[in-house]
């Protein structure tokens, strides 16, 4: 009797053991996965750097995070000092400037039991016009299916966890603008004047479906990012030259 009793809890112990290892192993496996993606992420990254001239690091230095950390939406997509991959143009000069963006990749890392790093990849640009300061905020898919004014209320809490007190909704009532998907901030009134024609047609067609932007200008300064996104080197190319193009359409007149 006590031999089965024995025979019983031994194998009920194996099974254990097997569930342990089994787990990690998944863990073991996980983690090899991320490795292999992360190296040939930063593969093509060094590859699409080489081709476009820009200079590729795997860890960009202090300054460098200091000057995207300047944008207070920033604080939105990455946890501070958590940044990886860089790029930089080679060529640089004012020219230069507002045509190759400086492109990092925040990290962000939700809490809870079952935590989850989330990455974006925020584009750069120093322009030659002055645009008041402002911040366009994508509402994201789950808001932008809720009624205008709820939407709207999670939208200003998610601007006062960004420093942003200061800045109050603009309305924008003309035009086709997409008010379901977007909320306009600014310390200055002006900014609704640069919501033109052009601009709102970009946002309206010139971005993939069911794709959102958000958009923070500092004055000659002006960072894109589409929330937890990093982009292949082809869509590198195309919002590279997407949002070059909305910053022509915001730096006409309406």
């Amino acid at each position: 009797m006590f031999a089965g009793i024995y025979l019983l809890v031994a194998r009920e112990d194996v099974h254990e053991y097997i569930a342990y290892a089994l787990l990690a192993i998944s863990f073991i496996l996980t983690l090899f996965n991320i490795y292999i993606k992360t190296k040939v992420r930063e593969a093509d990254l060094e590859v699409y750097a080489e081709k476009n001239d820009f200079d590729f690091l795997k860890k960009p230095n202090q300054d460098q995070i200091d000057e995207f950390l300047s944008f207070k939406s920033v604080k939105g997509v990455a946890d501070k000092n958590s940044f990886i991959n860089i790029l930089v143009p080679k060529d640089f000069r004012i020219s230069n400037r507002n045509l190759k963006p400086k492109i990092i990749t925040g990290q962000r890392e939700t809490g809870g039991q079952h935590s989850q790093t989330y990455f974006t990849q925020i584009f750069l640009y120093e322009i030659n016009e002055v645009l008041p300061h402002f911040y366009l905020s994508s509402r994201g898919k789950f808001l932008s299916f809720m009624p205008i004014k709820f939407g709207a209320k999670i939208s200003q809490n998610q601007k006062k966890s960004l420093d942003m007190e200061s800045y109050q909704k603009i309305e924008i009532d003309n035009y086709d603008f997409p008010v379901k998907s977007y909320d306009l901030y600014s310390p200055d009134l002006n900014a609704q004047n640069l919501i033109n024609i052009k601009f709102i047609e970009l946002l309206n067609n010139g971005i993939k479906k069911n794709t959102t932007v958000n958009i923070e200008s500092t004055g000659n300064k002006i960072i894109f990012f589409i929330r937890s996104q990093r982009h292949s080197p082809d869509g590198l190319d195309f919002y590279t030259n997407l949002f070059n193009v909305m910053i022509k359409a915001l730096s006409e007149k309406s």
